[in-house]
């Protein structure tokens, strides 16, 4: 099931149907977490949530330099959509999506082992100020319900469903 990247105004050069204008990324990586005190009447007390960059590893391509060019000087006003896509049925479909708005290229880390076959890798730290996730569900007959959530970091609220 491979891991779908797109982000706006950079196309990339996927070959799976309905996602050409993607990037397949090797790893993807985002957390969240609310600092949670413990009260001295056994009340438990919960911060503000903090939701980490999204960090995506990926080979270089077309886009490498384009990437460049936006963690260099990009503006923090761009869609990023990063999409697991479930495969080998008749068409392929997402089963788990992230939308992020206000998206920029907050860092972006290169790595190479050497060798004949290697192809250096990139690392591509998102930053954002709006999440969107999507489940769509997944198995054999697609029961259930799709369901999605968000949270909008400076207005700290969110939750959903998204309409």
């Amino acid at each position: 099931m491979p891991i779908m990247f797109k982000y706006q105004s950079i196309d990339g050069e996927s070959k799976v149907t309905g996602y050409e204008k993607y990037m397949e990324v090797n790893s993807f990586d985002f957390g969240l977490g609310r600092r949670i005190t413990a009260g001295t009447q056994s009340t438990r007390e919960g911060g503000t949530v903090s939701l980490s960059e999204v960090v995506l590893r990926k080979k270089t391509d077309n886009t490498t330099v384009k990437f460049f060019q936006e963690a260099c000087s990009g503006m923090m006003n761009k869609k990023a959509e990063i999409a697991f896509v479930r495969t080998g049925g008749t068409k392929n479909e997402y089963y788990l999506k992230f939308e992020l708005e206000d998206t920029t290229i907050a860092g972006l880390n290169f790595k190479a082992t050497g060798g004949q076959d290697s192809r250096p890798e990139e690392t591509l730290h998102l930053n954002f100020n709006k999440c969107t996730i999507h489940y769509n569900p997944v198995g054999n007959d697609f029961t259930g319900s799709p369901s999605n959530a968000y949270w909008n970091i400076g207005e700290s609220k969110g939750t959903g469903p998204v309409t």
